[in-house]
């Protein structure tokens, strides 16, 4: 679940290279979704990579709503 990822890079130190292409994949939708900053090397390049740059503030706005609602 993307949500998960999220609360993990919350606590990583950014800016985070990742590399495997399931996590590449869902920092992808975080980054649409306007929870993440983040930068893709083009689809077309065999070798893919995202550099996570910051949790966004609607990101931590979300882990904040998630924490209130347990």
């Amino acid at each position: 679940m993307p949500l998960v990822h999220l609360r993990s890079l919350e606590r990583d130190a950014l800016p985070f290279l990742e590399r495997d292409m399931g996590d590449i994949e869902k920092r992808r939708v975080l980054n649409a979704a306007g929870m993440v900053g983040a930068q893709f090397v083009p689809m077309k390049l065999p070798r893919q990579t995202a550099r996570v740059l910051c949790v966004t503030a609607l990101g931590c706005a979300t882990l904040r709503a998630l924490v209130r609602t347990k």
